[in-house]
């Protein structure tokens, strides 16, 4: 059986999302807006073509 440990407390995480992330944005280092509505839109995945033939019309 596999264990996993939280390295970082998520209280520890707030000030690195609030004081960091907002730098990194203005550099252009992090994303400041979502690039789609999926995983897959999010990675910059082609979606494969069984799904485009399958799903054509479906949002």
């Amino acid at each position: 059986m596999a264990r996993s440990h939280n390295l970082c407390q998520v209280a520890a995480q707030a000030p690195f999302i609030e004081l960091v992330v907002p730098i990194l944005q203005e550099r252009g280092l992090f994303r400041t807006e979502h690039s789609g509505s999926t995983l897959r839109d999010h990675l910059g995945l082609a979606k494969p073509a069984l799904l485009q033939s399958t799903f054509e019309g479906r949002p």
